[in-house]
């Protein structure tokens, strides 16, 4: 084990704000509030926006976009100033060529900054003057000019689409993208070539399909892996060659380097971590432009798959723990897209973290012949794909689902008491925030090993690559082998701490859940102090009980290495508690009781030293699974230093070692129902005048339907009640009346049923009515 930062090396690495640490201050606060603070996280940036005063929130991906409000000016030939105001959104700053310059510098140039899908370009003139009335229109994909020996000319841009307007009055002028002969394009250029008094050009604006989620994939903590020979020894492709399919650069192209050839099909992937998980809706395969010898042809594109299918995942897994796929698209390719070069696949808005193009690289039936399939003719040579393809594209709407922010691996110096974790979020309908910690004592060191291209590999495949090949190795600290699991979700802010404490070391992981609105994380802090002891160890007894039944448990405590005596102690569960009696090494001892919300608050009338054994004696009734039973030490001297007492080996005698009480298997919804009389007289002596119904209900977590039906024995429906309720007892009433009148004296069936996660349970009894 590796033992990781100091505590001052924390402070400069963290930027926490540290109160008083060296004080027996009542607690202490490691704090993320600012831009700095959040920046030691790993955030997913592109999914979530850091903001300058330090608050977290997703950023929404769009659909109809204007693509120009991201792009920049490239060149200008004069006036260039002013250039910038053709893309600020404002339809009343613009740019107009100096008239006193050449002709040929009467032109601007505008980087969209990637490749975009489009639907038009409109050019915007000032409304108070005349437009411009002769010019040119010009679109690029990025493609550069070529030297005599087909080298491309750095800085240069070949315009293959060039439209001319001529006598021009319009003050707004659309150019319709055929699609997809006119897009994808990255570069607009507008050149003037008539002088027009006062015209000025105010917007340039690019109608895109929306943001593509290929862009900025890796900044965003996502990731792309290529495969392309998954039944062989697959051969996976190195992030240099992959990269191409999401840079947004028309000019570079994933080109397969391998050739498989087998007696089977063989197929390669495309698998693209979207870094969160988004409502995708399109994906586009843009083919790539065909090149031979060294010349690259100007006839457009073309598609490079044959049999290929379109598949999502939220990242869900399925009993053998793979992932689970959706099929989008899963068959031959037709001829309409190989003219094209260029696939479209449009399906419902779909969760997806994960995104795969799967393809046949080698057709192994198409080995022994050539075949026709959608008029398209298939050679021996066709039955290799190699997946020439110059950019993936993804299209959605909304926010992130979910989006995962971590903290790092935090020191705390020494082993602290961990007392709460509290925070300021905003949290609008259909969305919420969810926090876990997990704590430890012990870290280890990792090595990462990662090829020239910075894609991590195995050590083995390291040391076998030559040395001028191999990337850097990268050392990080990881948790040891002593770490808790991530703790429940904390509920609300100020709750108490989850994970085991106390503990050196510490990490958070906050995820921001989103649904049609934006959840947002302001600040997080963690209160701490020194601990009240070393180890705290809490078992109880019995382990299993009935459900529904009044059961006595006993709770052992025992604290090693105190720094100080400690005289409280308080006992918290979800389940109904009733203190009984308290006992400190084996003697009864009078304490002071009060209830709380959660349990009871217990004061003892002199100090508890280490090694000292307490028992807790009380009774509860359960009605949940693994109900768990809390005891957190407490001084009086100082308030607000709680040390909660983890499960362990407290006292030797019991076998117990769990804080956790089990109850038996059982698939009941509800047991122990009681009927206050069996006969029902509402007469309104006092006497049996309204039916009470107590219910147990069992196993439900959240809250469920418990509904109240009353039926004459016709089956005809009389009265119905419900409410929302989760495990305990539960008491209905029914006072013998239907739409607000007496039922007539008889028979009468009542029925409680519940709703329950997996399914629903009823029981029906019997009950006369008189007068």
């Amino acid at each position: 084990m590796y033992n990781i930062l100091s505590f001052a090396r924390l402070l400069s690495l963290c930027g926490l704000l540290l109160v008083g640490f060296a004080q027996p201050a009542p607690a202490e606060e490691l704090r993320y509030d600012s831009a700095r603070d959040w920046r030691q996280w790993q955030l997913p940036l592109g999914a979530v926006e850091l903001t300058p005063d330090g608050t977290i929130k997703p950023v929404a991906i769009h659909k109809n976009i204007n693509a120009a409000l991201g792009g920049g000016i490239r060149r200008v030939g004069s006036n260039p100033s002013a250039a910038p105001l053709v893309l600020d959104g404002d339809p009343a700053t613009g740019w107009s060529p100096d008239p006193q310059s050449p002709r040929e510098d009467w032109f601007i140039e505008i980087d969209l900054g990637r490749a975009i899908s489009a639907y038009r370009v409109n050019l915007v003139f000032d409304q108070a003057a005349a437009p411009f009335e002769l010019f040119d229109l010009l679109l690029s994909t990025g493609e550069h000019q070529v030297d005599v020996v087909d080298v491309p000319i750095e800085g240069t841009l070949v315009y293959r689409i060039v439209e001319r307007y001529k006598a021009n009055g319009r003050h707004r002028v659309t150019f319709e993208l055929d699609q997809p002969l006119h897009t994808p394009i990255q570069f607009v250029r507008v050149a003037n070539l008539k002088r027009v008094p006062g015209a000025r050009l105010v917007e340039v604006e690019v109608e895109a399909f929306g943001d593509n989620l290929l862009t900025g994939l890796l900044e965003r903590g996502g990731f792309i892996d290529i495969s392309t020979a998954i039944e062989m020894e697959s051969h996976t492709v190195t992030l240099a060659n992959a990269f191409p399919l999401i840079d947004g650069d028309l000019t570079t192209r994933f080109v397969q380097k391998n050739e498989p050839r087998a007696s089977f099909d063989v197929h390669g992937h495309i698998t693209v971590d979207l870094g969160g998980t988004y409502g995708v809706d399109h994906v586009r395969i843009v083919g790539g432009v065909v090149v031979r010898h060294g010349f690259r042809f100007t006839e457009p594109r073309g598609f490079p798959f044959r049999y290929y299918e379109v598949l999502t995942s939220d990242g869900s897994l399925s009993p053998d723990g793979t992932r689970m796929w959706t099929k989008h698209f899963g068959s031959w390719s037709s001829s309409a897209v190989h003219r094209r070069g260029m696939a479209d696949h449009f399906f419902p808005a779909t969760p997806a973290r994960f995104v795969r193009l799967r393809w046949r690289v080698w057709d192994a039936a198409c080995a022994f012949g050539a075949t026709e399939r959608d008029g398209y003719s298939y050679t021996t040579r066709s039955c290799l794909v190699t997946g020439r393809t110059e950019e993936l594209q993804i299209f959605g709407e909304g926010y992130p689902e979910t989006a995962v922010l971590k903290s790092p691996l935090i020191d705390l110096g020494a082993g602290k008491n961990l007392n709460a974790v509290r925070w300021r979020a905003d949290t609008p309908p259909d969305t919420r925030l969810e926090i876990r910690t997990r704590t430890g004592n012990q870290v280890a060191e990792q090595l990462h090993y990662r090829d020239k291209n910075g894609k991590e590999i195995t050590e083995k495949r390291w040391l076998k690559t030559p040395k001028s090949l191999r990337g850097r190795v990268d050392t990080t600290l990881t948790v040891g082998d002593d770490w808790s699991l991530w703790s429940k979700i904390y509920d609300t802010s100020g709750q108490n701490f989850q994970s085991p404490t106390p503990r050196r070391f510490l990490e958070i992981e906050a995820r921001l859940i989103s649904e049609g609105q934006a959840a947002a994380l302001d600040w997080l802090a963690v209160d701490f102090s020194p601990p009240l002891a070393d180890r705290a160890l809490g078992e109880i007894a019995p382990a299993e009980a009935r459900p529904g039944e009044q059961t006595e448990f006993t709770y052992y405590l025992r604290a090693d290495g105190t720094a100080v005596d400690f005289d409280r102690l308080a006992i918290e569960s979800t389940a109904p508690l009733r203190f009984d009696r308290a006992y400190i090494d084996g003697e009864a001892t009078e304490v002071e009781t009060a209830p709380t919300e959660a349990g009871f608050d217990l004061g003892f009338p002199r100090r508890i030293g280490s090694g000292q054994l307490v028992e807790l004696r009380f009774t509860s009734t359960l009605f949940q699974q693994s109900t768990r039973f809390d005891v957190l030490l407490e001084d009086s001297r100082r308030d607000q230093i709680r040390q909660r007492a983890e499960a362990g080996d407290a006292n030797p005698q019991i076998a117990s070692n769990s804080n956790v009480v089990r109850i038996p298997v059982d698939e009941r919804l509800f047991g122990n129902i009681e009927f206050s009389t069996p006969a029902l007289t509402p007469n309104g002596d006092g006497r049996n005048d309204v039916l009470i119904v107590e219910v147990d209900l069992f196993h439900i977590l959240v809250p469920r339907p418990l509904t109240l039906r009353i039926y004459d024995l016709g089956g005809r429906l009389l009265h119905a009640e419900q409410r929302a309720v989760k495990a305990g007892r539960q008491t209905l009433v029914w006072k013998g009346r239907a739409g607000g009148a007496l039922v007539p004296p008889g028979l009468y069936v009542v029925e409680v049923q519940i709703e329950g996660d997996g399914g629903q349970q009823r029981a029906r009894r019997a009950l006369s009515l008189a007068y």
